[in-house]
This record gives structure tokens, C-alpha cells and sequence, in this order.
């Protein structure tokens, strides 16, 4: 398995266009970006400027969020959130059209947090309904959706990998093949649920994989999460994708110590 950096998290101290040279000059070939703008669609300039970034530095972009919404005030995406689908459209374009040319094979598009004007059922269909279509636009850029379970947040319905695997099954019925899960070890942790079980249950199903440690959410051996094993699980149940690094430095200037 191949590391990428999450440049988001763990060169969140640069500027966005400079951090392509410096996931390069770490040693890093594969980067992955959370949405860096604050609406769907960056300025033709905005776009220009990162695509040459990425080129310049030699390195590719193997996972991109959809723009989530309000991250600063609690939103997390709004897939499931009935009367919504024009902005998640607006999303979805706006990081498929972005995606196209820096070459991405993954997309992350925020399943959004349960709301009280719907009932449970309505949010699962508006959520299958936006991610069958998301899955379709993306197979026809040669990439896939990577659908996450995270932790920690109130609200947000996908906690589990069980719950998670439930809505890529249904999008996949729906007859949208190209969806899987976002296998992040520090969410799924947090859980309920034996991860060497997930592992096995449902590896052949991950997207991609990503990790930091726990307590924390520092680099790897910053903890005490088993990700050796879990790593060599996912080996064994047939996961040959990339494993991302999404932790937060304590001191930016010592952020690769651990890999020496």
C-alpha cells in the first residue's frame, strides 16, 4: 500500500497552492485535499492556479471532498438532507469538474446531518437519490465515491461502517456501482464495532483507507490504535489501494519526524 498526504490536515499551517511542493519535498507522490473554497465552484483562476500547483510539484490528487457546506458552524454536507439537491448538485459538479483535471480517483461527499423537518426514511432516499447520481457522474470520469462514517459528530447519521456499507448497497441497487467506503481507522475506532471485523466483513468494499492515531488524532505511534494490524488485515482481505494520513501535527515543523 502507497501513503498519501492529507495536505489538509497535516499542512493546514500553509497556503493551499503552496502545499503540493511540500507533500513533494516529504517524499510524498499522492496527496489528498479537503474542499479548500468556500462555495462549490472556485473562480477559473482559482482552479488554474491549483491544477498548476499539483503539476509543478509531480504529484496527483488521489482523494477530493465535495464542498460540505458551513464546516465552521457544524454542517458536515447535506446528501441526506431533503430539499437540499440543488446545492448538492452544485457540489457534486463543482468537485467532478475540479476532479476531471487534476486527475482524482476518489471523491468524499459529505453524507450531511440528520435534520428534524424529515423523517429517517426521506433522508436515506434523498441520500441514496444524491449519491447514485454523484457515483454515476463519477464512474464517467473514471473515479468513485468514497462514502465515510466519522465520529464525534452529533447528528450524523453514519457513525458505523455497518451503517455506512447499509446506504453504499442501496446506492449500488439503485444501479450506481461506483461507490465504496472511506475507511477512516481513527473514526471507526470510535465505534462500537471489532474494526478487524469490519476489516474482514467489508475490506473488499474500501475505497481508500485512512488513518491517524488515537487518543489525539496525532500521526501514527502517537497513540495506541493497532494500525499495523489493522493495515495487514486489510492487506489480507484484499485491499491494494492507498492509505491516507490525515492526523494533526503538534508542532507543523516536526510533522514527518515519524517517518525517519
Amino acid at each position: 500500500m502507497g501513503l498519501a498526504l492529507n495536505t489538509s490536515s497535516v499542512l493546514a499551517h500553509l497556503p493551499l497552492l503552496q502545499q503540493p511542493a511540500a507533500a513533494a519535498a516529504a517524499g510524498f507522490d499522492e496527496i489528498e485535499l479537503w474542499w479548500p473554497y468556500p462555495g462549490s465552484e472556485p473562480s477559473t483562476q482559482e482552479a488554474d492556479e491549483l491544477v498548476a500547483a499539483v503539476e509543478e510539484a509531480g504529484v496527483r490528487v488521489g482523494l477530493l471532498n465535495f464542498h460540505g457546506g458551513d464546516l465552521a458552524s457544524g454542517e458536515r454536507g447535506f446528501a441526506c438532507q431533503p430539499g437540499r439537491e440543488r446545492e448538492f448538485s452544485a457540489a457534486m459538479e463543482g468537485a467532478l469538474r475540479l476532479g476531471k483535471r487534476l486527475g482524482v480517483g476518489a471523491f468524499n461527499p459529505m453524507y450531511g446531518l440528520a435534520v428534524a423537518e424529515a423523517s429517517p426514511d426521506e433522508q436515506e432516499r434523498a441520500a441514496v437519490a444524491n449519491l447514485a447520481l454523484a457515483a454515476k457522474k463519477a464512474a464517467e470520469i473514471g473515479a468513485q465515491i468514497a462514502l465515510e462514517p466519522l465520529s464525534g459528530i452529533p447528528d450524523y447519521p453514519l457513525t458505523t461502517a455497518a451503517a455506512t456499507m447499509r446506504i453504499v448497497e442501496r446506492v449500488r441497487e439503485a444501479g450506481s456501482p461506483a461507490i465504496g467506503m472511506l475507511a477512516d481507522f481513527y473514526h471507526l475506532s470510535h465505534s462500537d464495532e471489532d474494526l478487524l471485523d469490519v476489516i474482514r466483513r467489508y475490506g473488499q468494499d474500501f475505497v481508500r483507507i485512512q488513518i491517524a492515531d488515537a487518543p489525539g488524532r496525532g500521526h501514527p505511534g502517537s497513540g495506541g490504535l493497532p494500525l499495523c494490524s489493522w493495515l495487514a488485515a486489510s492487506r489480507e482481505a484484499g485491499y491494494e489501494g492507498t492509505v491516507g494520513l490525515e492526523y494533526f501535527p503538534d508542532d507543523p515543523a516536526l510533522a514527518f519526524e515519524w517517518l525517519a
